[in-house]
């Protein structure tokens, strides 16, 4: 295929999926999830930013407000002249989500780009986030606002690991980090993270360590400066209405708002029982909630450990994939330690390890796993699963009843495919972290390096695909 018949494949492959994901607009969605942000909307656009906690029933923080709102102005102007409807709404709030979709995948491509990754290359990194799987069902299908928080962590991994040439081309500075307006900018997009979903909390500590890391105490002085300039910034309308307080309680008071070990979520907490009281005692004071933490501290301190030698090991250098990387395992430990969490909150990591399927193998199989994860974890309680049919219903009815309404039992075949993916989703981390933890040429993180060594003493030559 010559490059004229290539630039036409691309032209009608991206032109064909564009077609599938307007269709999916349309889509109902998860209807329970979906009523709540067409809600947000509505009220943003009626009432504003400043007033969305006030007159909805919005949990979320306050930076998804700032998207809504513009949203629900267009509806509001549609109802002026009666062409506003459910349908219109339901496109109206899926349609956020979709454009960060395309968002991911432009970082990735740009990412690639600066990895000296052919056109083609790029652009099959980026079809391999738009066509994968959990991608369609949870965000496309769905309507889940999961690509806004995942485009911000990729993309803030992505700057502190080149600066701020990952969104100015004309830099043409070769050198692995990031100048003043780099730690910035990475800093701000994980500030936009967390603002728009607590599943960005994860993140913050990870990349202030690798401030300090690559750029010293000052450099990471500026990234939290330039952090809490974004969050005053997202706070100071509700500040100016005098909604400062209430707004801080809500936000902060509904981080707890499912306190059950696991809620859908195929992780430890699945396995040790879901849908339980999270903050009963299991050993001594300490609950599910204090146990996840502590063994989420201690995976968060055993991974930056590797990361510390690694950086050590490479002459005071950590290259841009072994950070996302990096990302992609804290975020992986958060969702199989964590209690509170919902079967679509692994969906950041199937984001941060899309830019590595180019890379060594290992990690491009663990993003089939994870995506595979997601996707099967998702699916298994989706609407129709309140009613299961075959071959979920093979074996029959079991005495177990189905939490968290307990209006049923589980069936046997129902069970056992629950099970395979909290077995999956748990033997695929312990593979991970045992890889990304090992010491010598083998650890995971030891191999983008490799890999990148290799490329470079071969720069025509292709990132290898197997």
């Amino acid at each position: 295929m010559n490059k004229e018949q290539s630039s036409r494949f691309l032209l009608v492959a991206a032109t064909g999926y564009l077609i599938v994901r307007v269709i999916l607009l349309f889509n109902p969605g998860h209807i329970s999830d979906l009523d709540l942000y067409r809600e947000w909307l509505v009220k943003a656009g009626q009432f504003g930013v400043a007033q969305i906690y006030r007159t909805s029933r919005m949990d979320y923080p306050p930076f998804y407000a700032y998207i809504l709102a513009p949203l629900g102005w267009i509806y509001e102007l549609t109802s002026k002249f009666n062409i506003a409807g459910p349908v219109l709404l339901t496109v109206l709030v899926k349609l956020p989500p979709t454009l960060f979709d395309l968002g991911t995948a432009g970082v990735l491509w740009r990412y690639m780009n600066l990895k000296g990754v052919s056109v083609s290359g790029s652009s099959l990194v980026a079809a391999t986030y738009l066509l994968n799987p959990a991608v369609l069902f949870d965000i496309a299908f769905w309507g889940q606002p999961d690509s806004i928080h995942s485009f911000f962590i990729l993309a803030g991994f992505a700057t502190i690991g080149y600066g701020t040439r990952f969104w100015c081309p004309f830099r043409h500075s070769r050198s692995v980090g990031g100048d003043t307006l780099g730690i910035c900018l990475a800093w701000g997009s994980i500030a936009l993270a967390t603002l728009m979903k607590p599943l960005g909390l994860p993140s913050v500590p990870l990349l202030l360590f690798l401030s300090v890391l690559l750029f010293g105490v000052r450099g990471a002085i500026v990234g939290v400066t330039a952090a809490v300039a974004v969050g005053l910034a997202v706070f100071a309308p509700f500040l100016l209405a005098g909604e400062g307080g209430p707004v801080f309680k809500r936000v902060f008071s509904d981080i707890g708002a499912m306190p059950f070990t696991s809620a859908n979520a195929h992780n430890l907490w699945w396995a040790a029982g879901a849908w339980r009281d999270s903050e009963t005692p299991l050993i001594g004071p300490l609950t599910a909630t204090h146990l996840g933490l502590a063994l989420f501290g201690l995976a968060y301190v055993s991974l930056c450990w590797s990361a510390y030698w690694r950086h050590k090991s490479q002459g005071g250098q950590l290259l841009p994939s072994q950070m996302l990387a990096l990302a992609a395992m804290i975020n992986f430990s958060f969702f199989i330690f964590s209690t509170h969490l919902h079967e679509n909150h692994l969906f950041a990591v199937v984001a941060l390890l899309s830019a590595l399927t180019l890379e060594h193998r290992v990690w491009r199989n663990l993003f089939i796993c994870v995506s595979l994860g997601v996707f099967i974890n998702c699916w298994l309680h989706d609407y129709p699963m309140d009613h299961p049919h075959w071959p979920y219903t093979i074996g029959g009815p079991t005495r177990i009843l189905h939490p968290p309404y307990f209006d049923r039992v589980y069936y046997v075949g129902e069970l056992a495919a629950l099970w395979a993916s909290v077995v999956f989703n748990l033997a695929v981390y312990t593979l991970a972290m045992v890889g990304t933890l090992r010491g010598g040429a083998q650890n995971w993180l030891a191999r983008l390096y490799v890999s990148e060594e290799e490329h470079q003493r071969e720069p025509g030559k292709e990132h290898a695909l197997a």
